[in-house]
């Protein structure tokens, strides 16, 4: 297995985004702005996934051993390569995403502390909202032949009606397709049918 390359550049474009996840506050890495590659293989081709050298993790650091061995190191500006050369002695970038990570474990576990002892309730999570229901459509207007059917139905009920008119009355017969009219026959079969009759 291949080692794990990194390296350092500013920023050619504002296109990239930061794969740091739902932990970076703002995932665009602007032009001219520091950032940490890490090369990787996707089907046979060297590619690069991105991050704020602010979002690089503390596991990443303790791989580089020196700041010299992350490529373009040299290239950059005295005051950040000062402040890489910082971050990986030290294995731990100060300001970076670990220190944001635990500082906000540190609040929850206060705020949860503090629920406990009765003094406030515990934050929650707001709930999810539903969708609004669709409206519900209007009845379908009655057509005439139903309109009659029902006030016939109505005298039935009523007791007006004989019983013959109840046996006389059925429900409306469904109206049935018109089949397609037959094709017109083409040339060739009139001419087919000729020759055969003499």
């Amino acid at each position: 297995m291949s080692e794990t390359q990194y390296f350092l550049e500013y920023a050619k474009t504002g296109r990239a985004k930061c794969k740091a996840g739902k932990a970076c506050e703002n995932p665009a890495i602007q032009k001219d702005e520091l950032r940490f590659g890490t090369v990787f293989d996707m089907n046979g081709h060297n590619s690069v996934a991105w991050r704020h050298w602010e979002c690089v993790t503390d596991k990443i650091l303790e791989k580089i051993t020196e700041p010299e061995d992350i490529g373009g190191f040299s290239d950059l500006r005295e005051e950040d390569q000062a402040r890489i050369a910082e971050g990986v002695r030290n294995g731990h970038i100060a300001g970076g995403i670990d220190e944001k990570k635990e500082a906000a474990k540190k609040a929850k576990a206060a705020a949860d502390a503090e629920a406990a002892n009765g003094d406030e309730e515990p934050i929650k999570k707001p709930a999810k909202r539903k969708a609004p229901a669709a409206p519900k459509k209007a009845p379908a207007k009655k057509t005439k032949k139903a309109a009659a059917a029902e006030s016939d139905e109505e005298e039935h009920a009523s007791g007006s009606a004989s019983a013959s008119d109840a046996e006389e009355e059925e429900k409306p017969k469904k109206k049935r397709a018109k089949s397609a009219p037959a094709p017109a026959e083409s040339t060739r079969t009139l001419r087919t049918r000729k020759a055969k009759s003499t």
